[in-house]
């Protein structure tokens, strides 16, 4: 039976270190119970996981966060690199660069004793080989069978569940295979049961949507947004966002609806302008812009996806769209923030 519940309130005992257990979202140190070893990121090729003694070190420290359906992230305190499964059973762990598929999605569950069973949205779980207690030794995963060298302790470390890793507020980010165009972090969120679920992710600077992934459309406020928790999709929404880190100067905390935000005239901490472009007959329009300083979707219109590189894209003609696709467009000037109404400046020939 799989504890989706997990993130409400369990705790997981552990005499021999004195450590708490998982309580939602945040920094760990994560322990065997077997080996009483922890699970280290390799310093030196930052890709291999293996077990160490514990040394409190970011590499050997692990931030949890939501991913949907009860499964869970885990990203690198180092490097941010997710914990991934690579195979089948023996496969070696890894740390991989950041992408949100099912391979870096896993369950936190009750096994023996009130310990914690981590297994893999497959289904298999954290494993150490034999259970030896070498530092060094490579993490694989492997059949759940509940022995005690698939069971951790889970200590909460760094002050609290809101201490966020550094790799979380590098401005230069690239989180998988991505760069944050505007100073950020690119988060994918999914809808895959129909049903509203979170992703952990600090709003408080502000989300854009960059990528549709679902046939489902994904519209701002009513199939996806943000507020304090995090952002949130919904009817088969699925989608990849980009969690601005940059400081912003206000010191507000300004989730959700854009067109609220867009018309305050306080709310200058990014110069840009909002430009709405069209393809209402489904074919390509292009709508007159400066896109030098790069431009992002910030709100989907039309039922038809905007999906950037296939519905939507810019030039240095302008911004176009296709195929049905109408959203706003955020582009970075030096004139402050207005915003426009551009149906249809350019048709392609």
């Amino acid at each position: 039976m799989r504890f989706s519940s997990i993130y409400v309130g369990f705790v997981f005992a552990c005499a021999a270190f004195g450590q708490g257990g998982f309580s939602g979202p945040g920094s760990y140190e994560i322990t065997n119970i077997k080996s009483g070893k922890v699970i280290d990121l390799d310093r030196n090729d930052q890709t291999t996981v293996i077990q160490f003694s514990s040394r409190g070190t970011d590499n050997q420290t692990w931030y949890i966060q939501n991913s949907d359906s009860g499964f869970y992230f885990f990203r690198n305190g180092m490097t941010g690199a997710a914990l991934s499964a690579t195979g089948g059973n023996a496969s070696p762990l890894q740390g991989r660069p950041f992408t949100g598929d099912i391979s870096q999605q896993w369950s936190i569950e009750p096994g023996k004793d009130g310990n914690a069973i981590i297994s893999s949205r497959q289904g298999k779980a954290f494993d150490v080989p034999d259970g030896t207690n070498r530092d060094g030794a490579r993490l694989q995963i492997y059949d759940r069978n509940g022995d005690s060298n698939q069971r951790c302790t889970v200590r909460q470390v760094g002050g609290g569940r809101n201490v966020r890793p550094g790799w979380m507020g590098n401005q230069n980010q690239n989180v998988g295979g991505r760069s944050g165009g505007g100073g950020g972090s690119t988060i994918r969120c999914s809808s895959d049961d129909g049903r509203r679920h979170y992703c952990d992710a600090d709003t408080r600077n502000g989300v854009q949507m960059t990528r549709q992934i679902s046939g489902s459309a994904c519209i701002q406020n009513q199939t996806w947004g943000f507020d304090n928790r995090g952002i949130w999709v919904d009817r088969g929404c699925r989608a990849e966002f980009q969690v601005n880190t940059a400081v912003n100067n206000t010191g507000g905390y300004n989730p959700g609806d854009n067109n609220n935000n867009n018309n305050n005239d306080n709310n200058n901490n990014n110069n840009a302008a909002i430009i709405t472009c069209a393809s209402d007959d489904g074919r390509r329009h292009y709508c007159d812009a400066d896109t030098r300083g790069g431009v992002q979707m910030t709100r989907q219109i039309s039922g038809s996806a905007c999906n950037q590189g296939q519905t939507w894209g810019f030039d240095n003609r302008g911004i176009w769209v296709d195929r049905g696709c109408r959203a706003e467009f955020q582009l970075n000037t030096n004139n402050g923030r207005r915003r426009y109404n551009v149906q249809e400046d350019r048709r392609r020939p």
